[in-house]
């Protein structure tokens, strides 16, 4: 045999060897670890960076809450919001999330921020209303609802409480309005706090005035009084339907009701 061929020969599988060793260096100690967050489907994942060991493909690609519907009213110094709050994923419920409410003047200025959070179940389309923020002698024009920190849990683990409302009613005294009632906590547990809104609205359902109240520890089978006062803009006093009251409740089992 030649001695160039020969030469080639032991070239090739000298960089045979080589190009072996090299390989199992880097695969044995310096090929990147498999992780969730590599972008590759791997390990046993189902789809990529999900299932498997890793978050479930459903929680990876989960859709956000969203923000519509925002009103918002003043009276005096005082002003209220009202939104919606929605959840479309079906399987997934929050069991906490922050907002935060801006309030903006005729001119754009920000002239209040609350933070604020809540929770929402699974596919709930969620009235929200915010009351009473002092906002000096400013004229608000609009708020703004932006959704933030939201953690997720699955709707089987967290399920919204039944309750049974009666005797609703809107009076008037004056210039205020009472909402008032009687709900009943229909569950064989106690729950803790209990939102009640109440949004007053015009004979075509518009909303002109949005108030809340707040009850506390509400044991299991018993029920409670209600009443909260609101206002409107003294110009649309006589537009309220008083015999068209919202109302929405919110509420959550406790933990250590469980």
């Amino acid at each position: 045999m030649p001695r160039v061929l020969k030469q080639i020969i032991y070239g090739i599988f000298y960089l045979l060897i080589v190009s072996a060793i090299s390989f199992g260096v880097y695969w044995f100690f310096g090929r990147p670890a498999e992780t969730c967050l590599d972008n590759i489907q791997n390990q046993n994942e189902i789809g990529v960076d999900c299932g498997g060991l890793c978050v479930s493909c459903e929680l990876k690609n989960i859709k956000p809450l969203s923000v519509s519907d925002t009103s918002v009213f003043q009276v005096k110094n005082l002003s209220s919001a009202l939104f919606k709050i929605y959840n479309p994923n079906i399987n997934y419920g929050s069991d906490i999330f922050k907002y935060k409410i801006n309030f903006y003047d005729f001119n754009g200025k920000l002239i209040e921020s609350i933070n604020r959070s809540s929770f929402i179940y699974a596919g709930e389309n969620k009235n929200m209303v915010e009351a009473g923020i002092d906002v000096g002698s400013a004229k608000i024009s609009r708020a703004e609802v932006v959704v933030a920190d939201t953690r997720w849990i699955l709707s089987g683990e967290f399920q919204p409480p039944a309750f049974e409302t009666n005797n609703l009613r809107t009076g008037k005294t004056g210039d205020t309005f009472i909402v008032s009632g009687v709900i009943k906590n229909v569950n064989s547990f106690s729950i803790a706090r209990i939102i009640i809104n109440a949004v007053l609205v015009n004979k075509a359902g518009s909303a002109l005035g949005a108030t809340r109240t707040e009850i506390d520890d509400l044991n299991a089978f018993s029920e409670r009084n209600f009443s909260v006062f609101a206002q409107v803009d003294p110009f649309l006093i006589n537009q309220v339907d008083a015999s068209n009251t919202q109302f929405f409740i919110e509420a959550r089992r406790d933990k250590a009701s469980e």
